[in-house]
């Protein structure tokens, strides 16, 4: 989900889009109200919303989005992303430096700010964790990195501190964004090369230097990101073969599907879902290579397919916008079967059955979610769209350009600004629950989502509105009463990023 803007968090994804321009202003406060599915106000731009199939328009105090923290950069905001390895921090891009920063997620603190690199980063980084070990073996801490390809230079970031562990020049043309597996004294970096090459690079711990561990020729373009599951890494190429490797280049099997892939496989317990460019969902048994089934959608799928630990028998594709009117986002709903042969000394066939539950034309951009509900945007827009996961409606939308449009500088004084920027990521476990919006200066608003009912979405269970959540006993709200008088989130102050005099400064809360 190559660029996010086209969507990552990808979803393999993707680089995140841009939020569009500035739309009438709307009336309700700039700080997020009490209620949680409160009644609906009637906003100037409702009738555009409902008009565009958005649903009923809200304000801010009728969404279930509280503003969580600010926090103003000494630039614009280039890109951004969340990776699910390291949860706690998402990494923000400037326009101008190409400094990345290291905000927590949760708080808004900036964590570190790296070098400014010589490029952006157009393939998308990754994020590992390995946990270290001392010499007894025993494991003592993470070894966190980000990893960049900028202007064809392979940096891996330490993501506690933020300094530079190594870089290399690569000696080859990057054409996807990296994996990478296991510690610097056995490291595994695989990527693929405009020669239609899987490359793997490693690191030489005693001599500290990376270099080429091995390649296997492709004889086609790779531009997805490969993935790893219980020791094997896959990875698609467009000559349309999923190829399934070990860590040192045995390949277990491959499986030509036919048609080009863009996006990277999913691999989901025994199963391996790919998209293809013939406007096909495919369903691999990720241990042997045997396709066990497959659907026809109304478009190409170039994108990662992407799926939720509460949805067990759910599965999300995106249909290209370009190559097809119904483009959008689809849910398909996936069921394991076993099919008996007449002769009962055999084996019965392993299947598994695919059927389209619902889907959403002219969206492009997942950019949160929380049990209930997928929050999504369409292109060069500032809308986000609420839609529901039961029944693919959309049940209600919001303009993420309120706050920005209606900005109080530190003199009190209204500042009118576009938001421009909104965070595309995709969350598997529903927990991150958060909204991220930058304007054309480097403003970040961050909100919190509430509103949740616990579970399994397709199960039904109440929904919990913001007021409940508070009265919930302390273990339930992460060991804190709800107080009036407690501070707002958005009162957090980021901490200033060390020898950095450009850091990130926390923006004046609106009123």
């Amino acid at each position: 989900m190559k660029t996010l803007a086209t969507v990552f968090f990808g979803l393999g994804l993707a680089a995140l889009g841009g939020c569009g321009g500035d739309r009438a202003a709307d009336s309700g406060s700039s700080n997020g109200g009490k209620g949680g599915y409160g009644t609906v106000s009637s906003a100037p731009h409702e009738t555009e919303a409902q008009r565009l199939g958005m649903g009923r328009a809200r304000v801010l105090k009728d969404t279930p989005f509280d503003r969580a923290w600010d926090l103003q950069f000494p630039h614009r905001v280039a890109n951004s992303w969340v990776n699910p390895n390291i949860p706690e921090l998402i990494f923000f891009q400037m326009e101008e430096t190409n400094e990345i920063y290291a905000v927590e997620a949760a708080s808004g603190n900036t964590r570190w700010v790296s070098i400014a690199l010589p490029k952006p980063a157009v393939l998308t980084p990754y994020a590992s964790r390995v946990k270290a070990r001392n010499t007894k073996g025993d494991e003592v801490a993470n070894d966190d990195r980000l990893w960049v390809i900028s202007d064809d230079t392979l940096y891996s970031i330490d993501a506690v501190y933020g300094q530079v562990v190594w870089r290399w020049d690569l000696p080859f043309s990057p054409s996807s964004g990296v994996l990478a597996l296991g510690p610097d004294s056995n490291q595994r970096v695989f990527l693929g090369d405009w020669d239609g090459r899987l490359q793997v690079v490693s690191y030489h711990g005693e001599k500290r230097f990376p270099y080429v561990l091995w390649q296997m020729n492709l004889r086609t373009s790779l531009t997805a990101p490969p993935v790893e599951s219980d020791g094997l890494v896959y990875a698609a190429d467009h000559g349309g073969v999923v190829h399934c490797f070990k860590y040192d280049r045995e390949e277990v099997w491959s499986l030509p599907t036919g048609a080009a892939i863009f996006g990277s496989p999913l691999p989901r317990g025994r199963l391996l879902y790919v998209g293809s460019d013939d406007n096909q969902l495919l369903v691999i048994n990720r241990l042997s290579g045997q396709k066990l089934g497959s659907l026809f959608l109304n478009g190409p799928i170039k994108r990662q397919p992407f799926a939720f630990r509460g949805e067990p028998s759910r599965v999300y594709a995106w249909l290209d916008l370009e190559h097809s009117a119904k483009g959008g986002l689809y849910a398909i709903k996936a069921q394991g079967d076993n099919v008996p042969f007449a002769d009962t000394a055999k084996h019965p066939l392993e299947v598994v059955r695919l059927a389209e539950e619902w889907s959403v034309a002219g969206v492009t951009r997942l950019v949160g979610s929380n049990p209930q509900y997928l929050f999504v945007t369409a292109p060069d827009s500032t809308m986000i769209q609420a839609i529901d996961r039961t029944s693919g409606q959309i049940a209600w939308s919001w303009d993420a350009n309120e706050e920005h449009r209606n900005y109080l500088n530190e003199n009190g004084r209204v500042e009118h600004r576009t938001c421009r920027f909104i965070a595309e990521y995709q969350d598997a476990t529903d927990t991150n629950s958060a909204i991220y919006t930058a304007d054309e200066t480097g403003h970040v608003i961050a909100y919190r989502v509430f509103g949740d009912k616990p579970g399994d979405p397709l199960t039904g269970g109440k929904i919990m509105t913001r007021d409940l959540l508070k009265a919930e006993k302390p273990a339930d709200t992460g060991g804190k009463k709800a107080d009036a008088a407690e501070k707002p989130a958005a009162d957090a102050k980021p901490a200033e990023a060390p020898e950095k005099p450009a850091a990130a400064k926390p923006a004046a809360a609106a009123k």
